[in-house]
């Protein structure tokens, strides 16, 4: 082999993690022809798909069609998380050329994160008087727990807030932040208006 092109390949696998959803992440591989005679790579591949679509592995070729010996090109793939399975997606890139143990071949594996959204179960007045309180219910469909917080006139400790104010809206804030299975879920916002305290003069 000393005596025609030889490709090595780097990195030999990419894993591109755990994504949500709708992102894009993209790695680069480096081709580099370590023989004596230049190298001809023909368009690079995408093969051997395990759950997914392979239109989400996007490959961009940025090597010429005949590599001289002792360079080196790169080829960038982008992971385009379409839609959620609940295995990993994985492929092979297959990096054609005429040097020894062509295809070269590089593993690619995603794993998208599972979409996630929060409900209320008791959701919050549409109105509510200074000084008074009201308790809200909450759960997202992950299971995980859900984070109250507040905005404007009201104060919150977890699910039971407190209007703070006679004028202005109130804000019920509720998040889930995810895990290494669930994406974060959108963030739900409901307002209350607020209401003054009525009194009396005797």
């Amino acid at each position: 082999a000393s005596n025609g092109p030889v490709i090595t390949v780097s990195p030999s696998s990419i894993n591109f993690g755990a994504v949500k959803v709708e992102s894009i992440t993209t790695q680069t591989v480096t081709v580099s022809n370590v023989g004596s005679a230049a190298a001809t790579i023909s368009t690079p591949r995408v093969s051997l798909l395990q759950a997914g679509n392979s239109d989400e592995f996007v490959v961009v070729n940025l090597c010429p069609s005949s590599l001289a010996a002792g360079k080196s090109c790169t080829i960038t793939v982008s992971f385009v998380a379409g839609a959620y399975y609940n295995t990993p997606q994985t492929a092979t890139l297959q990096i054609m050329d005429n040097a020894p143990g062509s295809p070269q071949p590089v593993a690619l594996s995603a794993t998208v994160l599972e979409p996630q959204t929060i409900t209320f179960s008791t959701s919050p007045p549409t109105s509510a008087v200074y000084n008074s309180n009201f308790t809200v219910a909450a759960s997202a469909s992950s299971g995980l727990a859900v984070t109250y917080t507040s905005s404007g006139s009201c104060s919150n400790a977890g699910a039971k807030y407190t209007m703070t104010s006679g004028t202005g809206t109130c804000s019920v804030i509720l998040n889930q932040a995810g895990n290494s299975t669930y994406a974060a879920a959108p963030q739900v916002t409901k307002s209350v208006t607020a209401t003054l305290a009525a009194q009396t003069i005797t």
